[in-house]
């Protein structure tokens, strides 16, 4: 072999090495910028950077009602799942400071209104507070008093119910927190939002947030509420569970209820309105800022097998 064949041959092997390492940094730099955008994709800006200063989803609570088992009326199937599945959300995803639950026997009229009081007594004009509610509603004849039935309320004994009335004023109207939002899945829970509403005004995030705001969003009017949609929620949970759980990482409670009432059937009515008493400012509204995408917890839901992320609309 001549020293030309030798050099030749080293030429190409120089040549080839070269190539194979400007390949391997291409490839390298290509997935490190892969990987980079796919992390940023994932960093999740924190609540001041986006304007709320004050945000602190350890003053965030909320009172969690389900009741299934009733002691002198019809079962239900689906609230105490319902109302678990709300719960776990607005701890796992959202961290909320406390989450309380009442279900079933412990959710008794003296309970469920203990329950208001305590946190009547002790939550601030700093603590945010979501009451969720499923279970039986009752409406009486010829009037607009609705009610909540606790699970020892008695057939046809509206004295046992805790009424719409009761709740506003004793409770909505005195607590002192920041925003308040009802979620009422129940037959007839639009009785709690009969008669003037305060009026309705439309401001960027931060601003809604830092003025107080006392809402609520019912599963319908005046009509009967459907109990299971056949996958162990009701209707109107499915849609709670599917914006809370996979919608954008920052949204209002008008913006749950948009989705809800866009993917609500027919016959379902949700409404959503602000309570008309002096606590509520005009347009002040209650935020969700969901402080982690728990992918353990999320595939442990039950509506998820059928209704993957992608599925809002």
């Amino acid at each position: 072999m001549t020293s030309i064949q030798k050099t030749g041959n080293l030429s190409q092997r120089a040549f080839f090495i070269i190539s194979c390492l400007m390949i391997f940094f291409q490839l390298a730099l290509f997935s490190n910028t892969i990987w980079a955008s796919s992390r940023t994709i994932r960093i999740r800006k924190t609540s001041k950077e986006i304007g709320l200063t004050d945000y602190n989803p350890d003053r965030f609570y909320a009172i969690v009602i389900g009741i299934d088992e009733y002691k002198y009326l019809d079962n239900l199937d689906c609230a105490v799942n319902d109302a678990n599945a709300v719960a776990d959300t607005l701890k796992n995803l959202y961290g909320f400071g406390e989450v309380r639950r009442l279900f079933n026997e412990n959710a008794t009229g003296l309970n469920i209104q203990n329950t208001f009081r305590e946190y009547r007594d002790k939550l601030t004009d700093q603590d945010s507070l979501i009451i969720y509610y499923a279970g039986h509603g009752y409406v009486e004849n010829g009037t607009d008093i609705g009610y909540w039935v606790p699970s020892d309320g008695m057939q046809d004994e509206p004295y046992t119910y805790i009424s719409n009335a009761q709740f506003k004023d004793h409770f909505v109207n005195r607590f002192k927190v920041k925003h308040l939002l009802v979620l009422s899945d129940s037959c007839f829970s639009g009785a709690l939002l009969r008669g003037k509403t305060a009026p309705v005004l439309t401001e960027k995030l931060a601003k809604k947030f830092n003025k107080p705001s006392r809402w609520i969003l019912t599963s319908g009017d005046l009509n009967p509420a459907a109990d299971d949609a056949g996958n162990g929620h009701s209707p109107f949970c499915n849609r709670v569970l599917q914006f809370l759980q996979s919608s954008e990482p920052v949204f209002t409670s008008r913006q749950l209820y948009s989705y809800i009432d866009k993917n609500a059937s027919s016959k379902d009515e949700p409404l959503f309105a602000p309570f008309p008493i002096p606590s509520h400012m005009p347009g002040g509204e209650f935020v969700f800022v969901r402080e982690t995408d728990d992918e353990a917890f999320l595939n442990t839901l039950t509506w998820t097998s059928q209704n993957q992320k992608g599925f809002i609309k």
